[in-house]
């Protein structure tokens, strides 16, 4: 249900799973997001870069490590 509100909204499937795996796990780095769902890291900051200018994901720098989280 949620997928399809995502989806409906003109998520693509590919950063609806990266939205809700950052929803379940909080901030994360790109490299913990590619390595859990399984992408090239370059791929991951292209998905997380729309999903920033979408206004669902934020990032941070902490320590000159950069994390993502998703914006509610």
């Amino acid at each position: 249900m949620v997928r399809e509100q995502l989806k409906r909204i003109g998520l693509t499937d590919e950063e609806i799973n990266i939205y809700l795996f950052l929803l379940k796990k909080g901030k994360s780095k790109a490299t913990e997001i590619a390595r859990e769902l399984d992408f090239a890291r370059t791929t991951i900051y292209r998905f997380l870069t729309s999903l920033i200018n979408k206004g669902w994901v934020s990032e941070n720098i902490e320590s000159d490590i950069k994390f993502f989280y998703p914006v509610s």
